[in-house]
């Protein structure tokens, strides 16, 4: 048995003067020994492990390659602060002579090393398994710091003695980026070294270390704990470090809950035992932005602190937080309750707070400092910065001078590719940002509210360069407007424009769309230092996933790195704004994109030929102008939208024709770079599934006689009225608002049909589609503004018009879109005329745009037994004999009724009748297989019936062609 403290006293190993008053510490050596003429190698083994009192653990092994048969090493686990190399070799000595039978030791070698070092040549996993490790971390009380080092990623360690050259501390801390509050704490370390023997040992101070890259923060760390080792304010050079962050990515976090739990019962009192007398470098802050946080790596960074915190005055602390982490730097000084000196990055001279001179000494004394020859030249580059009155940055000047003068040295054939990389004169730069937003045709209003908004970000400037601070805003917008107005492009330039004003960092633009699946952190986190552009905005007021809060959480998380813009029509951007107060007040400015006009699109047009390097005849050109003039108005398709899918149908139809007409002598480059104007024209067509025209259709309608002729002579004159547009005359313009009033079923939804198929067929509507809606869906101005916008273009027909509301808001809103799209909507009110009148009536500005009543009569009794033939026909049928007969004595009889259903009512007994043939086949009929066409085909006179309450029905209305 080894008498420990004998060997103590016999050695005369206590370390008064660095701890005579510290408990006992945890330290790890390797020792390299010799044994003349000995063959050691039978050493390693888990029955050669040999303890020493409480407190020291010894374990020999070899390594493969290293001396011969007659060395190996000891690893030692002490916990004690009191042993010296000299006592240590005894120990090893006296164990290898009494334990492991060497009693010829030629020679001892140990240093202090990280328990990584002591243990590494055997393998933790192997000192592990074969029960030494666990065995020296019971005895010792070190489980928890010995599970964290063999176990985990995100804790290691280092010893950090003689890491700085002795002498040179004060000079290694002004070469960091540290220098100033570096240097000012190693000159309090040295003015204050402790005394030998000293009854009180206290650590007055632990250091919070801003920074972001630990090639910057790790080398002033060094020289802090280095120059508090050399000053004995730190008993041990063994320094530990806990990367908290990294816990929320580790393996501790990704399986169960219950891997947490165990991951945080190894903080506790015998870790913090464990750590004594030695240092601790705790980083944390990268994940965690105030709002958003790994909660698992916050709750370790807590414990840790409690721990460390009654163990002030034993373990040196230094915290590492990401620069510019106030609030994060207050949690941490509160929690932890001990002095903290802050250690952050020296504050780089602003070069507009400089004279070009000043500057320039700065820059010298750097130069001299990397041992290179200032010259003509850095002055040069410093006086071209300095013309910039925002230039604020000089390492910018010193790393462009140092690369071309060291270049100019060792690499003479690369300087000119060099030069040209820092020269903005030598290289084709792309075109300002802000030029190509001017350059861009129309949004006269858009860009002078972007204009406007930048100027907020220079007046801030210009605040802080006179010394006065700027006043925030948010930079977040809103662009408002149709599809194909420029709001995607105007983004991206802005985008650019930002990184270029040095507002953004990156200057990218990310998008998403508002009717997506996507993960709102991730999107702001692909943004940070760009500008998010969410399209169809409005689309998340629909959501019920929590997105819009998320979303207006990173809005203000995000404010001062990320610019988002939310996209879509104004309304439906109003309607998003108003579901949430908090984009009211995160969302400054609101920018309004106008449809393009006609002769916007028409430049629009003309420059993409010319960016082709196409060309076009004053003929193709007029065609281009007259689709352009009638056609994109449709929200899915409209404006720049429109005027991009008509040039690129164009070409497509220019390949068509030229590859049919393939000339004898091949293709010149005049014949491929030609638009002619039967390509714009057929680009334009629409393909019609009808085989009759509009008005062919108009003219077949059964009946109607005085409905037709009015009907055409409106037409007639909107012709005209393009003819002369189209011809450069003025043309007064009258509103073509219609009310079509009668009874159901006496062919208003179909004339209204056919007048917006005649209005696009002849070029005066650019979609010429009939929107149909029934009065109270109009219930609201938001529901009136959507239903122009739906039918812009085309006809908005409102049937049963006299069931919109009876207020005024809906009137006002009516009349207020009548004019505001009275170019590009025609609006038809339709009912009985009793009630149409009424409404009409309601408010004095419909007078003035409904200019056009037309009177529906009820259909004659022949008229409506036209109407019969017809519809049988349509629907595959034949009438048998007495049908007519029957049939004209059910319309003799239903006219007496209020409100007959004219045609409406003959399609329904007609489709009654089906009904009951089908019945009738049935019983008459066990096989159906065997009848011919003409049977199941014939509706005879018993399949009709009819009933009063058929008159109630209301399907929907129709209209009958011959």
């Amino acid at each position: 048995m080894i008498d420990f403290e004998g060997l103590v006293c016999e050695y005369g190993i206590c370390q008064k003067q660095h701890a005579e008053h510290l408990e006992d510490l945890m330290r790890f050596y390797r020792a390299v020994c010799t044994a003349e003429d000995h063959n050691v190698r039978g050493l390693a083994s888990a029955t050669t492990w040999k303890e020493v009192g409480k407190d020291l653990v010894l374990f020999p092994y070899t390594q493969r390659g290293f001396g011969g048969d007659d060395s190996f090493f000891v690893g030692v686990i002490s916990a004690r602060n009191d042993l010296t190399r000299e006592a240590l070799s005894g120990i090893i000595r006296r164990v290898c002579e009494d334990d492991w039978d060497i009693a010829d030791l030629e020679s001892i070698n140990s240093v202090e090393c990280t328990f990584n070092k002591c243990t590494d040549q055997v393998g933790a996993t192997a000192l592990y398994s074969s029960d030494i490790v666990s065995r020296a971390a019971r005895l010792l009380h070190a489980e928890e710091l010995f599970t964290l080092l063999m176990r985990t990623k995100v804790f290691w360690e280092y010893t950090i003695k003689d890491a700085i050259p002795a002498g040179g501390l004060l000079g290694a801390a002004q070469k960091t980026i540290y220098s100033e509050a570096l240097s000012q704490e190693i000159e309090r370390v040295v003015a204050c070294v402790p005394e030998a023997g000293h009854a009180h040992h206290i650590l007055p101070v632990h250091y919070l270390v801003e920074g972001n890259n630990p090639n910057d923060y790790q080398p002033a760390i060094d020289v802090l704990l280095e120059s508090l080792y050399e000053n004995n304010r730190l008993v041990s050079s063994h320094a530990y470090v806990f990367e908290v962050d990294k816990l929320g990515r580790s393996e501790w976090a990704r399986g169960a809950a219950a891997n947490e739990d165990n991951f945080m019962a190894l903080i506790n009192g015998a870790l913090g035992d464990a750590l004594k007398s030695s240092s601790i470098i705790v980083k944390y802050g990268q994940d965690d932005d105030g709002s958003n946080f790994n909660k698992f790596a916050y709750q370790a960074l807590t414990k840790l602190i409690d721990e460390l915190s009654e163990r002030g005055d034993e373990i040196q602390v230094v915290f590492v937080v990401p620069e510019g982490s106030g609030d994060l730097q207050v949690r941490i000084k509160n929690r932890f309750r001990l002095p903290l000196i802050r250690i952050v990055p020296d504050e780089a001279p602003k070069a507009f707070d400089l004279t070009e001179d000043e500057a320039h000494a700065i820059l010298v004394r750097r130069a001299e400092a990397d041992s290179l020859e200032p010259d003509d030249e850095l002055r040069r580059i410093l006086h071209r910065r300095m013309e910039d009155r925002s230039f604020s940055n000089l390492d910018e000047v010193y790393d462009e001078w140092s690369k071309l003068t060291l270049t100019r040295s060792v690499f003479p054939q690369y300087l000119s590719i060099v030069q040209a990389a820092y020269d903005s004169d030598g290289a084709a730069a792309p075109v300002d940002a802000r030029k190509r937003l001017e350059e861009m045709i129309g949004l006269a209003g858009v860009k002078r509210q972007i204009e406007d908004v930048l100027l907020r970000f220079k007046m801030n400037k210009e605040a802080a360069f006179a010394g006065l601070k700027p006043q925030p805003f948010s930079m977040h917008l809103a662009f408002q407007g149709a599809p194909g107005t420029g709001k995607t492009e105007v983004a991206r330039l802005y985008a650019e424009i930002l990184k270029d004003e040095g507002i953004l960092s990156e200057g990218r633009l990310i998008m998403r769309s508002g009717t997506g699946a996507w993960n709102v952190q991730e999107a702001f986190a692909e943004a940070k230092g760009s500008v998010l552009f969410v399209d169809e905005a409005y689309a998340m007021a629909s959501t019920s996933d929590g997105r819009i809060a998320d979303f207006i959480a990173c809005m203000e998380n995000y404010r001062r790195d990320t610019v988002v813009i939310l996209a879509g029509y104004k309304n439906s951007i109003n309607r998003l704004i108003d579901c949430n107060p908090g984009f009211r007040s995160r969302i400054s400015f609101f920018i309004d994109f106008p449809d393009y006009s006609q002769e916007e699109k028409m430049q629009i047009f003309q420059l993409m030929v010319d960016r082709a390097g196409l060309t076009m005849a004053e003929e193709a050109r007029s065609a281009a102008r007259d689709i352009l003039a009638r056609g994109g108005t449709q929200a899915d398709e409209g404006n720049g939208r429109f005027v991009r899918n008509l040039f690129e149908s164009a070409i497509g139809q220019q390949q068509r024709r030229l590859s049919r007409q393939k000339p004898e002598g091949g293709y010149t480059k005049e014949l491929l770079a030609e638009l002619r104007e039967e390509d714009i024209v057929a680009a334009g067509k629409r393909e019609s599934v009808h085989q009759l025209s509009g008005r062919e259709e108009l003219a077949g309608l059964i009946g109607l006689a005085e409905i037709k002729q009015l009907v055409s002579d409106r037409m007639d004159y909107m012709k005209v009225q393009k003819a002369k547009r189209d011809a450069g005359i003025k043309a007064p313009f009258i509103p073509m608002h219609m009310a079509f009033k009668g009874n159901p079923g006496t062919g208003k939804t179909e004339v209204a049909r056919l007048i917006a198929r005649i209005l696009r067929e002849e070029g005066v509507l650019s979609v010429g589609e009939c929107k149909e809606y029934i009065g109270a869906d109009l219930w609201n101005t938001l529901a009136i503004n959507l239903a122009f916008e739906d039918a812009k273009g085309s006809v908005l027909f409102v049937d049963e018009a006299y069931s919109i509301p009876k207020n005024a808001e809906a009137t006002a809103a009516l009349v207020a879109c009548m004019e505001n799209y009275r170019e590009d909507v025609i609006v038809v009110f339709a009912g009985y005329t009793r009630e149409v009148d009424q409404l009409l009536s309601a408010n004095p500005g419909f007078a003035s745009r409904v200019k056009f009543h037309l009177e529906f009569a009820d259909y004659t009794e022949d008229e409506l037994l036209q109407i019969l033939n017809l519809l049988a026909g349509k629907m595959h049928v034949t009438l048998g004999e007495g049908v007519p007969e029957k049939v004209r004595g059910f319309v003799r009889e239903a006219r007496k009724e209020s409100r007959f259903g004219n045609g409406r009512f003959v399609r329904n007994v007609l489709e009654d009748a089906i009904v009951a043939q089908g019945a009738r086949l049935v019983r008459e009929h066990s096989a159906l297989g065997g009848l011919d066409s003409d049977v199941l085909t014939r509706l005879e006179a018993e399949d009709f019936s009819w009933q009063p309450k058929r008159l109630e029905d209301a399907p929907a209305s129709v209209g009958f062609t011959a």
